[in-house]
């Protein structure tokens, strides 16, 4: 095989072989379309159903990036002083993500302007916290000798994740939406609500993600999987 397709083996050996792995790697997937299947949509939203100006939906990202940012920093400067489960990090910002996502809901469904901003704020702090958080975790799910294959097997979920987020909100779009199945409002309640079940769906999995289990990993499986990769 040529080195992507060792690569490809490599990482799929170690999905096979360890359950922690898998449940980490589900976890990304499930937590990044939370994240982001809304990112192409929620300007239009704003518009659609809430009857927002270009001005007013253009400060979505801006609201929602700069918690999302200031949290980082913030957690990052505490983590430096004080001790942090960087799991409980991850969890406790998904878990707020998951809020955020289910007041958006609620903006959808009452069309209201009132809950837009708390939204956006709930989901830009929280957010933050998750991305700190599953990032830190992800530098400890390695293991000497093989991190560029762990950390290509997390990047390979992460790029599922961002491309599954753009298509399934599209097709999401046009199927409740565009359709007509749905009004605009229930529509996008909808789809936001989907939202807030997969970032939830994440948390979940990442209950089942054990550092020291996944650090007792066998050395033959590593070098079973580096032997993938160099073949």
């Amino acid at each position: 095989a040529g080195p992507q397709g060792g690569a490809l083996a490599a990482a799929l050996g170690l999905l096979r072989g360890n359950r922690v792995v898998r449940a980490f790697f589900g976890f990304i997937i499930c937590s990044t379309l939370g994240v982001f299947l809304q990112d192409t949509i929620l300007e239009v939203f704003g518009a659609e159903v809430l009857h927002m100006s270009v001005r007013e939906t253009t400060s979505f990202q801006q609201i929602w990036g700069g918690g999302v940012l200031g949290a980082m920093l913030l957690a990052g400067a505490l983590a430096s002083f004080v001790p942090v489960n960087k799991k409980l990090v991850a969890a406790i910002g998904g878990v707020g993500t998951t809020a955020g996502l289910l007041l958006l809901t609620g903006a959808a469904l009452s069309a209201s302007r009132a809950l837009i901003w708390p939204a956006l704020i709930v989901m830009g702090v929280f957010t933050g916290l998750y991305t700190l958080g599953a990032l830190s975790t992800m530098m400890e799910l390695t293991v000497e000798g093989a991190t560029a294959t762990y950390m290509g097997l997390w990047g390979l979920a992460q790029a599922l994740g961002n491309g599954l987020s753009a298509v399934a909100a599209g097709a999401l779009h046009s199927a409740l939406i565009d359709s007509g199945l749905l009004a605009a409002g229930a529509g996008y309640a909808a789809i936001f609500a989907i939202e807030a079940g997969l970032m939830f769906a994440g948390v979940i999995l990442l209950g089942g993600v054990d550092v020291a289990e996944f650090r007792g990993l066998s050395r033959s499986d590593i070098t079973h999987a580096l032997e993938l990769e160099a073949a």
